[in-house]
């Protein structure tokens, strides 16, 4: 096969489909059939021009022309590696991805929006049966997000503060009651959202478009704050996100001693007051 379908990414805003080449499998890489492939949240962003993870990179790169861009979350199977690589993946293989030492999926080599694509092996993990092509194509995310909560140090009996109830929210949500916390407070504006995260394990919501969070978290935790909270709602308002403000009431949640993890990239710099720490 010497070329297949794929998007084309020309400028922000700007994707075709057209005939591109059909990748090479080097040493360590297999070349993996897509299945499912969906856009994550920053890629979404990126594609509009919105400042985020590697925004900078995707404007160089795209400076130089036309790019096969984006496409790290998603479920594939493999059709050719080394018979003797050794993560013991081989032809057939139905794989989802997780992270690679040789960059970004997607960014700094073509991702899984095209037919096939080249994917190194220490990014592939093989899927066993009684999992859906669709729910391999959103793991990606979780594996960050159990990696979140491992360097956190969350465990039994732990209350663990989410703002921010997208996928990287209630991934981290889950992962943090599969880790042992006694109680996840899960913030949002949306119910439905809200109603959903209650529904995956979240023990107390806060609709953060009625009520004060700061206030009711301090009144829940009698004006001590959460050790752990994690900020998962940031970025750009043309998207959905909070801007920056959803970090200011990280800080004012925090417990003295307590963590604080932001996972979002900010679209503009962000000011926090840390007062609130000295109150």
């Amino acid at each position: 096969m010497q070329s297949m379908k794929g998007w084309v990414t020309y400028k922000f805003n700007e994707m075709r489909l057209e005939e591109v080449p059909y990748p090479q499998c080097k040493p360590g890489w297999a070349i993996v059939k897509t299945k499912v492939v969906q856009p994550s949240v920053t890629e979404v962003q990126l594609f509009y021009g919105e400042r985020s993870n590697s925004y900078d990179k995707v404007k160089k790169s795209l400076s130089k022309g036309p790019q096969q861009l984006f496409g790290h979350e998603f479920c594939a199977e493999i059709v050719q590696v080394d018979s003797e690589n050794g993560f013991g993946l081989s032809v057939g293989d139905r794989v989802g991805a997780t992270h690679t030492e040789l960059g970004t999926i997607g960014r700094d080599f073509p991702g899984c929006f095209s037919e096939y694509a080249a994917v190194p092996l220490d990014a592939l993990a093989k899927i066993p049966e009684g999992i859906s092509d669709w729910e391999v194509g959103a793991l990606q995310p979780l594996t960050s997000c159990v990696h979140n909560i491992q360097m956190l140090g969350i465990t039994l009996g732990d209350t663990v503060l989410v703002l921010g109830q997208g996928v990287m929210g209630l991934n981290s949500a889950q992962a943090a009651k599969a880790a042992g916390a006694d109680t996840v407070i899960g913030v949002d504006r949306r119910q439905d959202i809200l109603d959903l995260a209650a529904k995956l394990g979240t023990d107390i919501t806060i609709d953060a478009s009625a009520q004060d969070v700061v206030k009711a978290v301090m009144d829940l935790t009698h004006g001590e704050g959460v050790p752990f909270v994690i900020e998962a709602a940031s970025g750009s308002p043309n998207m959905g996100l909070s801007g920056g403000s959803t970090v200011s009431d990280a800080v004012a949640c925090v417990a003295k001693g307590g963590k604080i993890l932001s996972i979002p990239h900010f679209h503009q710099p962000v000011t926090l007051d840390f007062n609130v720490l000295r109150a």
